[in-house]
């Protein structure tokens, strides 16, 4: 979970005021020892003062859903917030702020809440009474609720919704609130897992101007990422969920997640035709996220030790991964990129992966369907997932070949595409690169779209540079990403990339993670025949982006967690000698599946 809310919006001034001056008592010291006591009373007694008018904005400190239809279910860690009117899949969200800092009762409060949904059937906000925890509140245990004290205006989808709750927030203290619906279509918002926190908008009643300027701020004063907005108006995204609108003067949306110092320069192929002879990677260049020593030296002859301060060491690479994405706008259920059941939910998966705030986004191929043009990547992959553009590392799949040499998906991500090549079409499409402790190698498993038809055969230049890319970075944990899986429990396995999986296998990859195959599968560690090794390499398949589901036919050997029918982003950790993973799904294919495991 993310951290307690903290307050946003603007600074208010806090200051201390005396209320009289000591008066010097001449002769008698156990006057003065009177008068100093009296003066520190005074001024402790006095408190802080805030000028009126004030408005703070405070997001939520913990927010979940219920349902009905899965009642012993939490969703705690949902990116969304979900209510729904249906007796049988009745659906509540619930939301707690805490307040401090008041100095009297507020002049107003607003709920305001980034909406999903589209739909005349407004929501309800009710006052709960009972207690709640966001880790583990179901519909089996939810606390009750009161009588409405205020409802939404009508929704629409990427835009903020707002219920004024001034009759319940009288002043400092935690307030809970629950949202209902009449709508038996299922009404969505962001939660506080995301860039767009639920937020309360508390203004202040009149109160005593402030005498002095407000005191600087302290390291534990830090501000969300909303700070910067006024606290009148709700942050607002980029990119308008549903509306396909973006800021004309931004490079990316406002709520991207941005680049970290802790991936260094890709390396691949010098140009479109790689030879088979030698290796193409470099030596990556010393990584900026290295934990620096600043040391300040007194000129004193004072014995006072010297006085050290450490950085401290960058936190562990956390990755989002997931492939087989947007709908085809043409899709019948493209919906305005906001889908149906079961298909299209490239801007929930979207949210669930920006949500992780991840170093780096892994997509695993078949970006844009169905043949990964330009003008569809702007028109629905662009619509959804560009909030994690700034950060993607993609691979090829099949369907962007639809396209002539893949020129939509090369044109669209650029240098990101090709490790550094300003190749727009018929690229190579392997690259490889560091990553705090582990090395990445991306792959291209459409191998007859590449060198002639054998792009995956052993002696292909990608198999050769593979062999020596991996051999030059031999004391890394290491994973490789791709398209096609080498095993799957369906039709979608790839026997034709065997010759990189029996390099990765020989050069000890720790993990291999594909798509392809529209839904969920991990595998046990496995030699490169299949069989099972305790010192092998686990492929997992995550082809669950949000395009629409398959499913699965004969299970083979070693394959130890399915799900179709699902939707979600596979998180994972890059530690220094392991890495965790952790399935986040989609609230409406609900299933997870997490563990970890050392590197080989």
């Amino acid at each position: 979970m993310t951290a307690p809310g903290r307050y946003t919006g603007r600074s208010r001034a806090r200051q201390l005021s005396r209320a009289g001056r000591a008066r010097a008592v001449a002769g008698r010291a156990v006057g003065c020892a009177v008068a100093a006591l009296l003066l520190l009373v005074l001024a402790v007694s006095a408190g802080p003062t805030t000028a009126s008018g004030t408005s703070l904005t405070v997001t939520a400190v913990a927010d979940s859903f219920v349902r009905a239809d899965q009642s012993g279910t939490n969703f705690g860690s949902s990116t969304q917030l979900a209510s729904n009117g249906s007796s049988t899949t009745t659906m509540i969200s619930y939301l707690r702020f805490d307040v401090t800092g008041l100095s009297g009762p507020p002049a107003s409060a607003t709920l305001n809440y980034y909406s999903r949904s589209t739909g005349t059937t407004r929501t309800a906000v009710r006052p709960v009474t009972g207690a709640w925890s966001e880790d583990t509140l179901t519909y089996a245990n939810k606390p009750a609720y009161g009588a409405a004290i205020s409802t939404t205006a009508a929704l629409t989808a990427g835009t903020w919704a707002s219920a004024d709750v001034s009759s319940v927030v009288t002043g400092n203290g935690s307030y809970s609130f629950a949202l209902t619906t009449t709508a038996t279509a299922t009404r969505y918002a962001d939660s506080r897992e995301t860039a767009n926190q639920p937020q309360l908008l508390v203004t202040e009643g009149a109160g005593p101007a402030p005498t002095t300027a407000a005191p600087s701020a302290t390291p534990s004063d830090t501000t969300s990422a909303t700070a910067s907005v006024p606290a009148t108006s709700p942050p607002a995204t980029t990119t308008a969920p549903g509306t396909g609108s973006t800021a004309a003067s931004s490079s990316a949306p406002a709520s991207s997640v941005t680049p970290t110092a802790t991936a260094t320069a890709s390396t691949a192929p010098a140009s479109p035709t790689p030879t088979a002879t030698g290796s193409s990677s470099v030596t990556p260049a010393p990584s900026t996220s290295s934990a620096t020593t600043a040391t300040t030296t007194k000129t004193s002859s004072s014995p006072t030790p010297t006085p050290t301060t450490t950085a401290p060491p960058p936190a562990d690479p956390v990755i989002a991964l997931a492939g087989d994405i947007a709908c085809d706008p043409d899709d019948p259920d493209f919906n305005g990129g906001l889908g149906t059941t079961g298909h299209c939910h490239m801007k929930t998966t979207a949210n669930l992966a920006a949500g992780m705030k991840p170093t780096t986004v892994l997509t695993l191929g078949d970006h844009q369907y169905n043949s990964g043009s330009s003008s569809d990547f702007l028109a629905s992959y662009d619509k959804s997932w560009r909030v994690v553009k700034g950060v993607t590392k993609p691979v090829v799949g099949n369907h962007e070949y639809g396209t002539s040499g893949a020129g939509g998906y090369f044109g669209y991500f650029k240098t990101s595409a090709t490790g550094g090549s300003s190749c727009v079409s018929n690229c190579p499409g392997y690259y490889s690169f560091d990553l705090g402790n582990w090395h990445i190698v991306a792959i291209n498993t459409e191998c007859s779209r590449i060198d002639g038809g054998a792009g995956c055969a052993t002696g292909s230049p990608q198999q050769v540079w593979l062999k020596n890319d991996l051999a030059s970075h031999a004391t890394r944990c290491t994973l490789v990403f791709g398209h096609r899986p080498r095993w799957s429990s369906n039709s979608f396995a790839s026997a034709d990339i065997a010759p990189l999986i029996n390099t990765m296998a020989a050069a000890r990859v720790d993990v291999y993670v594909a798509g392809h195959s529209h839904s969920y599968e991990r595998f046990a560690p496995m030699s490169a025949s299949g069989s099972a090794s305790s010192t092998g390499m686990a492929e997992v398949v995550v082809g669950t982006g949000g395009s629409f589901y398959t499913g699965f036919g004969t299970v083979v050997p070693n394959s130890v967690v399915r799900k179709s029918n699902v939707f979600g982003v596979l998180k994972m950790t890059l530690k220094a000698t392991s890495y965790s993973w952790s399935f986040v799904a989609d609230p409406s294919t609900p299933f997870s599946d997490s563990g970890s495991r050392s590197c080989a």
